[in-house]
């Protein structure tokens, strides 16, 4: 074998060696040659005004609630921010709403990219996004505090998964809301227990502090005879609108001797950063 020879079949070798390494150290979900991305803002379909939660707050039963809720957004011409207290008191749930004028909704489609990089199918059909709003922001007249569900409930089951927009329109003073709203979809139930708070024998009670980020919501949309729930990017990531809860404080104190709370974190069991659901037992 000569040395031309002896140099390209190392070559190859080395080539073969570089490319199994590269392969072999890849992350899941990673493609070197090619990788999928999801564009969802190409396809223009229509606008669609809708009321979204910008937080939720349940307290536990014989319990309460206290803590604050901050939105951030932007307009054309400038970023404002806007808090809330928070106080539920023993089993209620409380809901917070904003009216926004307008939502974008585009067609969502999974494309091919060159290159390496992480897979990131598209997960819906359609998506939308807040559109611009006037410059004074945040329209007026749409912000209260409402309940949801019975009241005094000792385990947050059966709660509505929706909110019903016809109806809060018409509970507005401003009546260029009337009739324009549809409700967002969010799921606030309790799914299963991942903690446990327990008074039962104690004579103090219990504070959990607990801190949420975004909460994501959906809103349904009817294209081409069908029906679906399209999720709603939060207004971080695209800078225009109010959105639903950027920063949620909570502050849950259950009561000495009283019981065991069974809770579900909502960011963990359905993807809602709308902090803690609960399940009530009393003491045996």
């Amino acid at each position: 074998m000569n040395r031309g020879m002896v140099s390209s079949s190392m070559g190859v070798l080395v080539g073969t060696m570089i490319v199994i390494a590269s392969v072999s150290i890849a992350e899941p979900g990673w493609s070197v040659i090619s990788h999928s991305e999801c564009e969802t803002w190409s396809s223009y379909l229509g606008n669609v005004t809708a009321w979204f939660p910008a937080s939720a707050v349940a307290a536990p039963y014989l319990g309460w609630e206290s803590g604050s809720v901050t939105i951030w957004g932007e307009t054309p011409t400038e970023r404002s921010a806007l808090t809330q207290d928070t106080k539920v008191t023993d089993g209620n749930v409380s809901v917070f709403y904003v009216s926004y004028s307008s939502l974008s909704v585009y067609r969502a489609q999974t494309v091919t990219a060159a290159g390496p990089g992480l897979d990131a199918a598209c997960t819906a059909p359609l998506s939308a996004r807040f559109s611009p709003l006037p410059a004074r922001g945040l329209n007026s007249g749409g912000i209260s505090w409402i309940a949801l569900g019975a009241a005094r409930m000792q385990s947050d089951r059966g709660l509505p998964t929706a909110l019903d927009g016809a109806q809060l329109c018409a509970t507005v003073e401003n009546s260029s809301y009337a009739g324009c709203a549809v409700g967002a979809q969010f799921d606030l139930n309790f799914v299963r227990s991942t903690g446990t708070i327990d008074t039962c024998g104690s004579s103090e009670s219990q504070v959990l502090h607990w801190m949420s980020y975004d909460w994501p919501v959906s809103i349904p949309y009817e294209f081409q005879g069908k029906s679906y729930s399209v999720p709603v990017e939060p207004s971080g990531a695209n800078g225009h609108g109010f959105a639903n809860g950027t920063y949620s404080f909570y502050n849950y104190t259950f009561p000495a001797g009283d019981g065991v709370w069974q809770y579900d974190d909502l960011s963990e069991t359905s993807s809602t950063g709308a902090g803690l659901v609960f399940s009530y037992s009393p003491c045996p």
